[in-house]
């Protein structure tokens, strides 16, 4: 922690603290590449001791004589404090921002209200999120209900794939919301730095990798490569439920429990289809033909979906 937030977290006055430093009272604090200082729970701990101590009238001397132990401990520490500051100001705005996007979606989100919420420097800021969008699709990344790495399914709290789809749409409001906010932000923003494209599309990829092995796990041993793209399915499956939202917002015709139950529908339809049960793909390559015609001359993508 910075000297301001040691103030904060203590009562004690920097004044203080530099004078304990000097008479050797307290470990000097880590430095980082711009000269910050930055202290550790060590410094609060023995700041605490020294009022306690202060207050049973004990002098300098018997002071640093009373915490001989404690400074050792607290100079031989080797936590990087540099690193652990940077994670935990990401960890912040992150945490601002997620509320900002979610609330006030991606044009009414501005960078210095954040700054100035979290007291930081912009360049601070910055150097963790060069821009807006990017900051964005961390926010999105980080807010996503289920695990995004593979070997992290173990957290998940069931094995059963119907019960963890359930669970990931009903306990993270922030996830649905950001992902309406990350499109709109990639039309307005109308990317052309492929770099950035490249990022966003890691993020979403990310997201969809717990459908992905839904569709592995359910898929004999051995089997062919699917003619149809895994990858662009999941995509389906998620904006076949952002589509279903949307519907629903609209009145009070459907609620809660018909979502989740046409989007479990929708799930395990396509399981049969990958799996295998319901012959799905011989169907799809009847129309190949007719599929190569209609895209023929055409671009690749439509317009309106190019990011």
């Amino acid at each position: 922690m910075t000297t301001s937030a040691l103030e904060k977290r203590t009562g004690v006055p920097r004044t203080a603290i530099y004078f304990y430093i000097r008479r050797g009272l307290l470990p000097a604090p880590q430095k980082t590449a711009t000269g910050r200082s930055l202290y550790g729970e060590a410094h609060v701990d023995l700041l605490r001791k020294i009022g306690e101590l202060k207050r049973g009238g004990r002098s300098l001397v018997e002071i640093k004589r009373a915490l001989e132990k404690d400074l050792a401990r607290g100079r031989e520490s080797e936590l990087d404090l540099a690193t652990l500051e940077s994670a935990r100001v990401r960890a912040a705005i992150i945490e601002v921002a997620t509320e900002q996007f979610a609330s006030k979606g991606y044009k009414g989100t501005h960078v210095l209200s954040i700054i100035q919420k979290l007291g930081i420097n912009p360049h601070i800021f910055y150097r963790h999120f060069p821009s807006k969008l990017e900051l964005l699709a961390e926010c999105f990344k980080s807010s996503t209900p289920l695990p995004i790495v593979a070997a992290d399914r173990q957290r998940l709290p069931s094995h059963d794939p119907g019960e963890n789809v359930l669970r990931g749409l009903t306990n993270d409001y922030p996830w649905h919301r950001l992902s309406a906010v990350l499109s709109g932000a990639i039309r307005s923003e109308g990317l052309q730095d492929r770099p950035a494209q490249y990022r966003l599309a890691e993020t979403w990829d990310a997201i969809i990798v717990n459908i992905l092995e839904d569709f592995q796990s359910v898929r004999a041993a051995g089997s062919p490569a699917p003619p149809v793209s895994d990858e662009l399915i999941a995509y389906s499956l998620i904006g076949a439920h952002r589509s279903a939202s949307i519907r629903a917002s609209w009145d009070d015709k459907f609620k809660g429990p018909d979502l989740l139950k046409a989007h479990l529908f929708v799930f395990f339809a396509l399981l049969a289809a990958v799996s295998g049960e319901v012959d799905i793909y011989s169907r799809v390559a009847r129309y190949e033909g007719l599929i190569e015609e209609l895209t023929a001359g055409k671009p690749d993508l439509p317009p309106a979906l190019e990011i």
